[in-house]
């Protein structure tokens, strides 16, 4: 009788704390979003800014060009999606790109996950997008736009030449970007599929673009990049803001009348060509 009563009064004990816990953060919800950023951070530059959840370390500048990445209050809106915090503007003054770095908590590379973020080109004609980034500082997989395109584009090093999709890019225009990668377990090529301005509601049936990857891949960073003037194409200025990792589409797309698990904040050069790719062409 005694142990009973002590069990029964540890699962008690168990059920008051778990219902304390979601009554001060309903956050929990969402267990399986694994890293947000929402560059809520003072305005000034995004360089060794460290907040955000499921990361391993501060912004940084990687590669050989420079600019501004500068943090801004008014974030980028997407209807009916939750966002908090401000963005970042990057601006190139130095080729060949502009390109900041962050490394995340963990490796991906097995089982389904969402990669999801805003963006608005500015101005510009060069490249621009955001990056998967593995620990030798290889991009298996950018989202963006490539040089001189007005559509929006797959490309990467298990990416060949790059997969452009039919949805054309409007400046001055915030997009929703949700990558689905299938690891392969067997260790072959990756499903991979983009949804541009999708719905929120539910994983749409069709996506803008989909392929199987030349190769299997990891990544354990996420770099965000924008080219530099080249020949007769111009700066790209760009946006970004409210980038996601998850185990699926619910987790990296929350509606705006639903928080976040992660709202509040938590206080050697490449040398071969392939780790030297740039954000896009």
């Amino acid at each position: 009788m005694i142990a009973s009563i002590k069990v029964m009064r540890r699962g008690v004990i168990v059920g008051v704390l778990c219902a304390c816990a979601f009554a001060a953060s309903p956050y929990l919800l969402q267990a399986e979003l694994t890293a947000y950023e929402d560059f809520n951070y003072t305005a000034g530059t995004l360089i060794g800014q460290a907040g955000g959840t499921g990361f391993a370390g501060p912004w940084k500048l990687v590669g050989a060009g420079a600019g501004m990445s500068a943090v801004e209050s008014a974030g980028l809106d997407y209807p009916s999606l939750a966002t908090t915090g401000g963005k970042v503007l990057l601006t190139p003054s130095q080729g060949p790109e502009l390109g900041i770095y962050r490394k995340l908590s963990h490796a991906y590379n097995s089982g389904t996950v969402y990669v999801s973020f805003l963006a608005n080109l500015q101005e510009g004609t060069r490249f621009f997008g955001l990056a998967l980034v593995d620990s030798n500082m290889n991009r298996p997989i950018v989202i963006g736009r490539n040089t001189g395109l007005m559509q929006w584009t797959l490309s990467g090093s298990v990416i060949k030449n790059g997969v452009t999709g039919k949805s054309e890019i409007t400046l001055k225009t915030t997009t929703l970007f949700v990558l689905r990668i299938d690891f392969d377990m067997s260790g072959d090529n990756e499903r991979i599929r983009l949804y541009v301005n999708p719905t929120l509601e539910s994983e749409p049936e069709k996506s803008t673009i989909v392929l199987n990857t030349n190769s299997s891949f990891v990544f354990d960073g996420i770099m965000i990049c924008a080219g530099y003037i080249k020949d007769d194409y111009t700066t790209a200025i760009a946006s970004f803001d409210e980038i996601r990792v998850g185990g699926s589409y619910e987790d990296v797309l929350p509606k705006g009348d639903q928080k976040s698990s992660f709202n509040e904040k938590n206080s050697a050069a490449p040398s071969s060509e392939k780790q030297q790719l740039l954000c896009s062409q």
